[in-house]
C-alpha cells in the first residue's frame, strides 16, 4: 500500500539497516519502529485522530533524535519522499538544497542492510541475492 505513511515505513527500514543489529541503540530503534508502525496501522484501519497525530509526532521526534545522534542525519532525511524537490530560503530566495534522485538499492532480508542494486551478495552478512530481487 502506497500512501502518505509509506515514506515513514521506508525510513524505518533504512534507519534499522544503517544502524545494524549490533548497535547499542538498536533495541531503542526497534521499539520506536513498533510504535510508529502500530500508529500507522491504527490510522489506516480506523482513521486519524488528534491523539494519533500527536503520538506520531512524538515518535517521529524521537526517531529524528535517535537518527541524528547515531547516524548524523535526521529520520526525516531517511524518508526522502517527505522532502520537497527544492527548498528555498524565504528571505534570500536562494536554494537551501535540491533533492537529487536516489540510486536503486536492495535491502538484505537477513540483516536489512541497504546495498546498491546489482550486488550479488550482502556486504554485511554474505546473503546471496536472487535475480528477482
Amino acid at each position: 500500500m502506497n500512501d502518505i505513511f509509506t515514506p515513514y515505513e521506508q525510513g524505518l527500514t533504512r534507519l534499522l539497516a544503517r544502524l545494524g543489529r549490533d548497535h547499542p541503540r538498536y533495541t531503542e530503534a526497534l521499539t520506536l519502529e513498533h510504535r510508529l508502525r502500530e500508529n500507522i496501522a491504527q490510522t489506516r484501519r480506523y482513521g486519524d485522530t488528534e491523539t494519533r497525530r500527536a503520538d506520531r509526532a512524538q515518535i517521529i521526534g524521537a526517531l529524528n533524535g535517535l537518527a541524528q545522534e547515531t547516524l548524523g542525519t535526521s529520520f526525516n532525511a531517511l524518508c526522502p519522499a517527505l522532502l520537497p524537490e527544492r527548498a528555498v530560503d524565504g528571505t534570500s530566495g536562494e536554494a537551501i538544497y535540491t533533492r537529487t534522485p536516489t540510486t536503486a538499492t536492495i535491502i538484505c532480508p537477513r540483516c536489512r542492510l541497504e546495498s546498491p542494486a546489482g550486488e550479488h551478495r550482502c556486504r554485511n552478512c554474505g546473503y546471496e541475492f536472487k535475480e528477482s530481487q
